[in-house]
Protein backbone atom coordinates (compact mmCIF):
# COMPACT_ATOMS: atom_id res chain seq x y z
CA UNK A 1 0.00 0.00 0.00
CA UNK A 2 1.28 3.48 -0.84
CA UNK A 3 2.69 5.44 2.12
CA UNK A 4 0.18 8.28 1.74
CA UNK A 5 -2.74 5.91 1.90
CA UNK A 6 -1.28 3.88 4.76
CA UNK A 7 -0.71 7.03 6.85
CA UNK A 8 -4.25 8.14 6.12
CA UNK A 9 -5.92 4.86 7.03
CA UNK A 10 -3.74 3.84 9.96
CA UNK A 11 -3.22 6.99 12.02
CA UNK A 12 -6.16 9.15 11.11
CA UNK A 13 -9.53 7.51 10.91
CA UNK A 14 -9.51 6.01 14.40
CA UNK A 15 -8.90 9.39 16.02
CA UNK A 16 -10.89 11.45 13.53
CA UNK A 17 -14.07 9.43 13.40
CA UNK A 18 -14.10 8.77 17.13
CA UNK A 19 -14.21 12.54 17.62
CA UNK A 20 -17.42 12.76 15.62
CA UNK A 21 -19.32 11.17 18.49
CA UNK A 22 -17.66 13.27 21.21
CA UNK A 23 -19.64 16.45 22.03
CA UNK A 24 -17.53 19.58 22.03
CA UNK A 25 -20.15 22.29 21.71
CA UNK A 26 -23.93 22.19 21.84
CA UNK A 27 -25.73 25.21 20.45
CA UNK A 28 -29.48 25.82 20.76
CA UNK A 29 -29.99 26.09 17.00
CA UNK A 30 -28.12 25.32 13.81
CA UNK A 31 -26.17 28.00 12.02
CA UNK A 32 -27.14 28.79 8.45
CA UNK A 33 -25.22 29.60 5.32
CA UNK A 34 -25.48 30.04 1.58
CA UNK A 35 -23.26 28.70 -1.15
CA UNK A 36 -21.18 31.14 -3.17
CA UNK A 37 -19.05 30.54 -6.23
CA UNK A 38 -15.39 29.81 -5.66
CA UNK A 39 -12.42 28.69 -7.69
CA UNK A 40 -11.64 25.00 -7.21
CA UNK A 41 -8.48 23.80 -5.49
CA UNK A 42 -6.33 21.76 -7.83
CA UNK A 43 -6.25 18.17 -6.60
CA UNK A 44 -3.38 15.79 -7.24
CA UNK A 45 -4.29 12.16 -7.96
CA UNK A 46 -3.82 9.62 -5.19
CA UNK A 47 -0.82 7.45 -5.82
CA UNK A 48 -2.73 4.42 -4.63
CA UNK A 49 -6.20 3.04 -5.19
CA UNK A 50 -8.46 5.09 -2.92
CA UNK A 51 -11.48 2.83 -3.36
CA UNK A 52 -10.54 1.28 -0.01
CA UNK A 53 -11.20 4.64 1.63
CA UNK A 54 -14.61 4.93 -0.01
CA UNK A 55 -15.55 1.40 1.05
CA UNK A 56 -14.36 2.05 4.61
CA UNK A 57 -16.32 5.31 4.90
CA UNK A 58 -19.49 3.83 3.44
CA UNK A 59 -19.32 0.82 5.79
CA UNK A 60 -18.74 3.06 8.77
CA UNK A 61 -21.63 5.32 7.78
CA UNK A 62 -23.92 2.30 7.60
CA UNK A 63 -22.74 0.95 10.95
CA UNK A 64 -23.04 4.35 12.66
CA UNK A 65 -26.24 5.36 10.82
CA UNK A 66 -24.70 8.57 9.43
CA UNK A 67 -26.98 10.03 6.71
CA UNK A 68 -24.35 12.13 4.91
CA UNK A 69 -20.65 12.98 5.14
CA UNK A 70 -18.11 15.19 3.36
CA UNK A 71 -14.41 14.31 3.42
CA UNK A 72 -11.17 16.04 2.45
CA UNK A 73 -7.57 14.82 2.75
CA UNK A 74 -4.57 17.15 2.43
CA UNK A 75 -1.02 15.85 2.17
CA UNK A 76 2.20 17.71 1.46
CA UNK A 77 0.31 20.98 0.83
CA UNK A 78 -1.99 19.38 -1.76
CA UNK A 79 -5.61 18.33 -1.68
CA UNK A 80 -5.32 14.64 -2.57
CA UNK A 81 -8.90 13.53 -1.99
CA UNK A 82 -12.29 15.13 -1.56
CA UNK A 83 -15.62 13.33 -1.63
CA UNK A 84 -19.23 13.42 -0.56
CA UNK A 85 -21.08 10.36 0.71
CA UNK A 86 -24.74 9.68 1.42
CA UNK A 87 -27.51 12.23 1.58
CA UNK A 88 -27.26 15.89 2.52
CA UNK A 89 -31.04 16.08 2.88
CA UNK A 90 -32.87 12.77 2.82
CA UNK A 91 -36.31 14.33 2.67
CA UNK A 92 -35.44 16.40 -0.42
CA UNK A 93 -33.29 13.61 -1.95
CA UNK A 94 -30.17 15.83 -2.10
CA UNK A 95 -26.81 14.06 -2.19
CA UNK A 96 -23.81 15.22 -0.16
CA UNK A 97 -21.01 16.90 -2.13
CA UNK A 98 -17.60 18.29 -1.16
CA UNK A 99 -19.10 21.76 -1.66
CA UNK A 100 -21.96 21.06 0.79
CA UNK A 101 -22.23 23.55 3.63
CA UNK A 102 -22.22 22.48 7.27
CA UNK A 103 -22.08 24.37 10.57
CA UNK A 104 -18.58 23.59 11.84
CA UNK A 105 -19.41 24.46 15.47
CA UNK A 106 -16.29 24.41 17.69
CA UNK A 107 -13.84 24.27 14.80
CA UNK A 108 -14.63 28.00 14.97
CA UNK A 109 -12.31 28.13 18.00
CA UNK A 110 -8.96 27.61 16.21
CA UNK A 111 -10.13 30.22 13.69
CA UNK A 112 -10.69 32.66 16.57
CA UNK A 113 -7.30 31.77 18.06
CA UNK A 114 -5.72 32.43 14.65
CA UNK A 115 -7.35 35.87 14.60
CA UNK A 116 -5.89 36.59 18.04
CA UNK A 117 -2.42 35.49 16.94
CA UNK A 118 -2.56 37.72 13.87
CA UNK A 119 -3.02 40.67 16.24
CA UNK A 120 -0.32 39.36 18.59
CA UNK A 121 2.12 39.36 15.66
CA UNK A 122 1.16 42.98 14.96
CA UNK A 123 1.81 43.98 18.57
CA UNK A 124 -1.85 44.86 19.15
CA UNK A 125 -2.49 42.05 21.63
CA UNK A 126 -0.41 40.37 24.31
CA UNK A 127 -1.22 36.85 25.49
CA UNK A 128 0.15 37.35 28.99
CA UNK A 129 -1.24 40.62 30.33
CA UNK A 130 -4.65 40.95 32.05
CA UNK A 131 -7.58 40.97 29.64
CA UNK A 132 -8.88 43.99 31.55
CA UNK A 133 -6.32 45.89 29.45
CA UNK A 134 -8.65 45.31 26.52
CA UNK A 135 -11.97 45.00 28.37
CA UNK A 136 -12.27 47.92 30.82
CA UNK A 137 -15.60 46.52 31.98
CA UNK A 138 -13.90 43.37 33.28
CA UNK A 139 -14.70 42.71 36.97
CA UNK A 140 -12.05 42.71 39.68
CA UNK A 141 -12.11 38.91 39.75
CA UNK A 142 -10.60 38.86 36.26
CA UNK A 143 -7.50 40.86 37.26
CA UNK A 144 -5.15 37.90 36.80
CA UNK A 145 -6.93 36.45 33.75
CA UNK A 146 -4.94 36.63 30.50
CA UNK A 147 -5.71 35.86 26.88
CA UNK A 148 -3.57 32.76 27.22
CA UNK A 149 -5.86 31.55 30.03
CA UNK A 150 -8.89 32.28 27.87
CA UNK A 151 -7.60 30.48 24.77
CA UNK A 152 -6.41 27.35 26.58
CA UNK A 153 -9.54 27.08 28.77
CA UNK A 154 -7.80 27.69 32.10
CA UNK A 155 -9.51 31.04 32.81
CA UNK A 156 -12.20 29.60 35.10
CA UNK A 157 -14.97 31.20 33.06
CA UNK A 158 -18.41 29.60 33.29
CA UNK A 159 -19.69 27.63 30.33
CA UNK A 160 -22.31 29.05 27.97
CA UNK A 161 -23.48 32.16 29.82
CA UNK A 162 -26.42 34.04 28.34
CA UNK A 163 -27.38 31.33 25.85
CA UNK A 164 -31.08 32.03 26.32
CA UNK A 165 -31.29 35.76 25.80
CA UNK A 166 -27.89 37.28 24.90
CA UNK A 167 -27.61 38.15 21.22
CA UNK A 168 -24.39 40.18 21.05
CA UNK A 169 -20.76 39.75 22.01
CA UNK A 170 -21.02 42.75 24.35
CA UNK A 171 -24.00 41.07 25.96
CA UNK A 172 -22.03 37.87 26.53
CA UNK A 173 -19.16 39.85 28.09
CA UNK A 174 -21.58 41.72 30.39
CA UNK A 175 -23.33 38.53 31.47
CA UNK A 176 -20.05 36.69 32.03
CA UNK A 177 -18.77 39.59 34.15
CA UNK A 178 -21.68 39.09 36.54
CA UNK A 179 -21.16 35.34 36.91
CA UNK A 180 -18.73 33.90 39.47
CA UNK A 181 -15.63 32.12 38.21
CA UNK A 182 -15.53 28.35 38.58
CA UNK A 183 -11.91 28.64 39.76
CA UNK A 184 -9.14 31.22 39.78
CA UNK A 185 -7.32 31.66 36.44
CA UNK A 186 -4.67 29.01 35.94
CA UNK A 187 -5.87 26.75 38.76
CA UNK A 188 -7.63 24.14 36.59
CA UNK A 189 -8.87 23.36 33.07
CA UNK A 190 -12.50 23.55 31.96
CA UNK A 191 -13.81 23.88 28.41
CA UNK A 192 -15.58 27.22 27.99
CA UNK A 193 -17.46 28.59 25.00
CA UNK A 194 -17.79 31.83 26.98
CA UNK A 195 -14.03 32.32 26.85
CA UNK A 196 -13.98 32.28 23.08
CA UNK A 197 -16.76 34.84 22.94
CA UNK A 198 -14.55 37.03 25.14
CA UNK A 199 -11.63 36.42 22.75
CA UNK A 200 -13.79 37.55 19.82
CA UNK A 201 -14.78 40.69 21.73
CA UNK A 202 -11.09 41.43 22.41
CA UNK A 203 -10.32 41.01 18.70
CA UNK A 204 -12.98 43.63 18.01
CA UNK A 205 -11.43 46.05 20.51
CA UNK A 206 -7.88 45.59 19.22
CA UNK A 207 -8.74 45.70 15.52
CA UNK A 208 -11.48 48.36 15.68
CA UNK A 209 -13.53 46.06 13.43
CA UNK A 210 -16.49 43.79 14.02
CA UNK A 211 -15.16 40.30 14.67
CA UNK A 212 -16.89 38.86 11.61
CA UNK A 213 -15.37 41.53 9.34
CA UNK A 214 -11.88 41.01 10.77
CA UNK A 215 -11.97 37.24 10.26
CA UNK A 216 -13.40 37.57 6.76
CA UNK A 217 -10.89 40.22 5.65
CA UNK A 218 -7.81 38.61 7.25
CA UNK A 219 -8.50 34.88 6.87
CA UNK A 220 -11.42 33.95 4.62
CA UNK A 221 -10.96 36.44 1.77
CA UNK A 222 -7.15 36.06 1.36
CA UNK A 223 -7.56 32.28 1.24
CA UNK A 224 -10.59 32.46 -1.10
CA UNK A 225 -12.77 30.69 1.45
CA UNK A 226 -15.82 32.05 -0.33
CA UNK A 227 -18.27 29.60 1.22
CA UNK A 228 -17.23 30.31 4.80
CA UNK A 229 -18.85 32.87 7.03
CA UNK A 230 -19.00 33.82 10.71
CA UNK A 231 -22.66 34.90 10.62
CA UNK A 232 -24.47 33.41 7.66
CA UNK A 233 -28.01 34.78 7.29
CA UNK A 234 -29.44 32.05 5.10
CA UNK A 235 -28.73 28.76 3.44
CA UNK A 236 -29.14 28.02 -0.22
CA UNK A 237 -31.46 25.11 0.36
CA UNK A 238 -30.04 22.94 -2.42
CA UNK A 239 -26.67 22.65 -0.69
CA UNK A 240 -27.44 23.04 3.02
CA UNK A 241 -26.85 20.07 5.28
CA UNK A 242 -29.88 18.96 7.24
CA UNK A 243 -29.11 17.98 10.83
CA UNK A 244 -30.32 14.57 12.00
CA UNK A 245 -30.72 12.78 15.30
CA UNK A 246 -31.11 9.11 16.15
CA UNK A 247 -34.28 8.34 18.13
CA UNK A 248 -34.44 4.65 18.89
CA UNK A 249 -33.77 3.06 15.52
CA UNK A 250 -35.13 6.02 13.53
CA UNK A 251 -33.02 8.80 11.99
CA UNK A 252 -35.03 12.00 12.11
CA UNK A 253 -34.30 15.54 10.88
CA UNK A 254 -33.84 18.19 13.55
CA UNK A 255 -36.74 20.66 13.62
CA UNK A 256 -35.18 24.14 13.47
CA UNK A 257 -36.72 27.56 12.93
CA UNK A 258 -34.08 29.00 10.60
CA UNK A 259 -35.73 32.42 10.78
CA UNK A 260 -34.31 32.78 14.31
CA UNK A 261 -30.72 32.00 13.42
CA UNK A 262 -29.64 35.54 12.52
CA UNK A 263 -30.73 36.65 16.01
CA UNK A 264 -29.02 33.84 17.91
CA UNK A 265 -25.71 33.34 16.10
CA UNK A 266 -24.06 36.64 17.17
CA UNK A 267 -23.56 35.39 20.72
CA UNK A 268 -21.63 32.37 19.42
CA UNK A 269 -19.09 34.42 17.50
CA UNK A 270 -15.69 33.13 18.46
CA UNK A 271 -16.95 29.87 19.91
CA UNK A 272 -19.13 28.17 17.31
CA UNK A 273 -20.96 30.25 14.70
CA UNK A 274 -18.88 29.55 11.55
CA UNK A 275 -20.32 27.64 8.60
CA UNK A 276 -18.11 26.17 5.88
CA UNK A 277 -17.39 23.17 3.67
CA UNK A 278 -14.47 20.74 3.36
CA UNK A 279 -13.12 22.52 0.28
CA UNK A 280 -12.77 25.86 2.09
CA UNK A 281 -11.39 24.22 5.21
CA UNK A 282 -8.82 22.54 2.96
CA UNK A 283 -7.67 25.99 1.85
CA UNK A 284 -7.16 26.94 5.50
CA UNK A 285 -5.33 23.66 6.27
CA UNK A 286 -3.02 24.14 3.28
CA UNK A 287 -2.31 27.72 4.39
CA UNK A 288 -1.37 26.39 7.83
CA UNK A 289 0.96 23.81 6.26
CA UNK A 290 2.58 26.50 4.10
CA UNK A 291 2.82 29.07 6.90
CA UNK A 292 0.84 31.61 4.87
CA UNK A 293 -1.23 33.05 7.72
CA UNK A 294 1.02 32.91 10.77
CA UNK A 295 4.73 32.69 11.43
CA UNK A 296 6.23 29.34 12.39
CA UNK A 297 6.81 30.77 15.88
CA UNK A 298 3.13 31.66 16.29
CA UNK A 299 1.97 28.27 15.09
CA UNK A 300 4.40 26.55 17.44
CA UNK A 301 3.06 28.62 20.34
CA UNK A 302 -0.50 27.61 19.49
CA UNK A 303 0.57 23.96 19.58
CA UNK A 304 2.14 24.10 23.06
CA UNK A 305 0.31 22.47 25.96
CA UNK A 306 -1.38 24.90 28.32
CA UNK A 307 0.33 24.80 31.73
CA UNK A 308 -1.63 25.36 34.93
CA UNK A 309 -0.30 27.05 38.08
CA UNK A 310 0.48 23.63 39.54
CA UNK A 311 2.76 22.82 36.61
CA UNK A 312 0.34 20.24 35.24
CA UNK A 313 -0.31 20.46 31.50
CA UNK A 314 -3.68 20.48 29.78
CA UNK A 315 -4.09 18.66 26.48
CA UNK A 316 -5.09 21.92 24.83
CA UNK A 317 -3.02 24.68 23.28
CA UNK A 318 -4.31 27.97 21.86
CA UNK A 319 -7.42 26.87 19.98
CA UNK A 320 -6.23 23.31 19.34
CA UNK A 321 -6.63 19.98 21.11
CA UNK A 322 -3.20 18.35 21.31
CA UNK A 323 -3.10 14.57 21.09
CA UNK A 324 -1.13 11.57 19.93
CA UNK A 325 -2.35 8.97 17.44
CA UNK A 326 -0.26 5.83 17.09
CA UNK A 327 2.86 7.84 17.84
CA UNK A 328 1.98 10.68 15.45
CA UNK A 329 1.47 14.22 16.79
CA UNK A 330 -2.15 15.23 16.25
CA UNK A 331 -3.32 18.86 16.37
CA UNK A 332 -7.08 18.66 16.13
CA UNK A 333 -10.50 20.02 16.99
CA UNK A 334 -14.02 18.72 16.73
CA UNK A 335 -17.38 20.39 16.74
CA UNK A 336 -20.86 19.19 17.61
CA UNK A 337 -24.24 20.83 17.68
CA UNK A 338 -27.73 19.45 17.22
CA UNK A 339 -27.64 17.06 14.32
CA UNK A 340 -24.12 17.90 13.07
CA UNK A 341 -20.59 16.70 13.84
CA UNK A 342 -17.34 18.02 12.40
CA UNK A 343 -13.66 17.14 12.79
CA UNK A 344 -10.43 18.66 11.52
CA UNK A 345 -7.39 16.55 12.37
CA UNK A 346 -3.88 17.77 11.53
CA UNK A 347 -0.70 15.70 11.68
CA UNK A 348 1.94 18.43 11.23
CA UNK A 349 4.96 16.13 11.28
CA UNK A 350 3.36 14.06 8.49
CA UNK A 351 2.10 17.09 6.50
CA UNK A 352 -1.34 15.48 6.66
CA UNK A 353 -4.81 16.84 7.44
CA UNK A 354 -8.17 15.05 7.34
CA UNK A 355 -11.45 16.95 7.49
CA UNK A 356 -14.88 15.36 7.99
Amino acid sequence: MNNKLSIFTCISFSTLLASLSTPVIKLPVQAQTRLQNSAPIAASPLQADDEAIDVFVEELMEDSQIPGLSLAVIHDQKLIKTAGYGMLDREQNVKTRPSSIFPIASISKPITATAVMLLVEEGKLDLDIPISTYLPEAPEGWNTMTLRHVLNHTAGLPEGVGEDDTQTLDGVVATAAEAPLNFQPGEAWMYSNTGYSLAAAIVEKASAQPFSEFVESRIFEPLEMNNTDVLRDSYRFGNRAMGYELIGSDIRPIDVNFNLVHRIMPMFQGSGSVTSNVVDLSRWAIALQKGQLLSAESQAEMEQFGVMNSGLAAQYGLGWILADSNGHRNVTHGGNLWGYSTSLSRFPDDQLTIIV
